[in-house]
């Protein structure tokens, strides 16, 4: 089994493409896995990466395909 690897706010924030606010939101929610130490948060580098933004559908890395809409449409 490996180890549980955690990170801080700022480096989750990196990985997920926000902010260190919004990343405490998502802990707050429990979208996000952590350990509270003191007044802060360590989140689990995992449920960091694998966060989706919340969009039904979509992972981490994945492009959406949009096509474009004619003009008869």
């Amino acid at each position: 089994m490996m180890p549980e690897h955690y990170i801080t706010t700022a480096e989750a924030a990196k990985i997920i493409g926000c902010t260190q606010r919004h990343v405490r939101r998502l802990v707050a929610s429990g979208k996000l896995i952590f350990k509270q130490i003191g007044i802060g948060y360590l989140i689990l580098r995992s449920s960091a990466e694998a966060y989706d933004g919340g969009k039904p559908g979509l992972k981490l890395g994945q492009k959406i395909n949009r096509k474009k809409k004619s003009k008869n449409q």
